[in-house]
């Protein structure tokens, strides 16, 4: 009896500890931290597997007013655009109805991709980073996945 207890407070533990985790491309994805402040988060995600091509996930939540959700996209990509000024130009494309941009970076990380969506009255900008140059087809097919993950 005592061992069954212990094995079920152990399975209560982890489903705890896991229960921020998210599944992205099929694949399991840690949640490695969140920031969390009135009407804001940042969520870093690293997939358990990282075996293949270095790279991550972050998800920016935030609380928009009525006027504003219209504007969140333009404004959010001016935003990066004046942080990346030096290191890339933001490059938008359209696929499958979706909005995105991309940014081919000179040194260290070499290719992000961003989807900002919005529901309700939050936007959500989610953005894929990789060490290496990111295929045509696997770029749609994370611009899909991306269009539809949330925290």
């Amino acid at each position: 009896m005592k061992k069954l207890l212990l094995g079920l407070i152990t399975l209560s533990l982890m489903a705890c500890v896991n229960s921020n985790d998210r599944t992205f491309q099929g694949k399991s994805y840690e949640l490695n931290s969140a920031e969390l402040s009135l009407g804001h988060a940042l969520y870093t995600y690293l997939p358990y597997d990282r075996s293949g091509v270095p790279h991550n996930l972050f998800v920016e939540r935030q609380k928009l007013p009525a006027s504003q959700v219209g504007l969140y996209a333009e404004d959010w990509y001016k935003k990066e655009q004046g942080f990346r000024k030096n290191d890339c130009q933001l490059q938008f494309k359209t696929y499958q109805n979706i909005k995105y941009a991309t940014c081919d970076f000179n040194s260290g990380i070499k290719h992000v991709i961003y989807v900002l969506t919005t529901k309700e009255d939050q936007g959500f900008a989610k953005v894929y980073m990789s060490a290496q140059k990111i295929a045509e087809n696997d770029e749609h097919r994370l611009v899909q996945e991306l269009d539809k993950f949330y925290p």
